[in-house]
C-alpha cells in the first residue's frame, strides 16, 4: 500500500478510527469539551535543545532518543501533566488530552494527526494551545482544524488566539527552525492553508503575498 502524503494528513485507518470516535461518543457530548493541543516531541524546548547544544549526535543513533527524552519530551509531558490537573480542577467540560494515549501498532504520524482532527470536528468546543504549539505539526494541523471548523483556539492561559495571530506565530517557528536546520515543509503547507482561510474570513495582513 502507498504511504499516505504528510500533508494533508490522510489515514487508510478509517475503521478503526470511527471506531475509536464512537467510543469517544459514549463518555462525551458533541462539541462539549475542551480540547488540548500538545507538542510532545518538539516545541520550544526542541528549538532551546538545538540551538544550546555544541554537537548533537545522530537523528539515527540511540543518543539521540535518550536526550530527546530527556530535554524535550519528559519535561512536554510533565509541563501538560500539571497543566490538566489545573484546567479538571477550573473547567466544568470534560478535558481531551491526546499526550495521555500510548502508541498504537502500526499508526503513524498522519493517522494519529488526521484522528485527533476528527476529534476536534467531532467534539470539541475549544482547542488550548499548549505552550510552544507554534513549533509543531501535529498541532498547527490542530490550529488549522479548529479555525475550519469555527472552533475559537486559546492558549494554554485561555487568551484568544486568531488566524492572523497563529499565523504569525508559525511563520516565526519557521523561521528559527530553518536557523536549526529543521524541516519546516509541513508548516509551510498548513501556513498556506490558513491564509486561505483568513481571506474567507475576511482576515489579510501584508505577509500573505508569499503564500498565495
Amino acid at each position: 500500500m502507498t504511504p499516505p502524503p504528510e500533508y494533508p494528513p490522510v489515514s487508510y485507518r478509517i475503521d478503526q478510527i470511527e471506531a475509536l470516535l464512537d467510543v469517544m461518543c459514549s463518555v462525551l457530548q458533541e462539541t462539549n469539551a475542551v480540547y488540548l493541543s500538545v507538542p510532545l516531541t518538539s516545541g520550544r524546548r526542541m528549538i532551546d535543545w538545538k540551538k544550546s547544544a555544541t554537537q548533537l549526535p545522530s537523528p539515527s543513533s540511540p543518543e539521540y532518543s535518550s536526550e530527546l527524552k530527556r530535554l524535550v519530551i519528559d519535561p512536554n509531558r510533565e509541563h501538560v501533566r500539571e497543566l490538566v490537573k489545573q484546567l479538571r480542577r477550573d473547567h466544568n467540560e470534560p478535558i481531551i488530552n491526546p499526550s495521555a494515549v500510548g502508541d498504537l501498532i502500526g499508526w503513524n504520524q498522519s493517522d494519529y494527526r488526521f484522528f485527533w482532527g476528527r476529534v476536534i470536528e467531532r467534539f470539541a468546543a475549544k482547542v488550548l494551545l499548549v505552550e510552544g504549539w507554534q513549533y509543531s505539526n501535529g498541532c498547527t494541523y490542530e490550529f488549522l482544524v479548529a479555525g475550519r471548523h469555527d472552533r475559537p483556539a486559546c492558549d494554554e492561559s485561555g487568551s484568544p488566539i486568531s488566524v492572523n495571530e497563529g499565523k504569525k506565530l508559525i511563520r516565526l517557528s519557521i523561521s528559527e527552525m530553518t536557523e536549526c536546520g529543521l524541516p519546516t515543509d509541513f508548516l509551510e503547507s498548513v501556513i498556506a492553508d490558513l491564509v486561505k482561510l483568513a481571506a474567507r474570513g475576511g482576515e489579510v495582513d501584508a505577509e500573505e503575498k508569499d503564500y498565495r
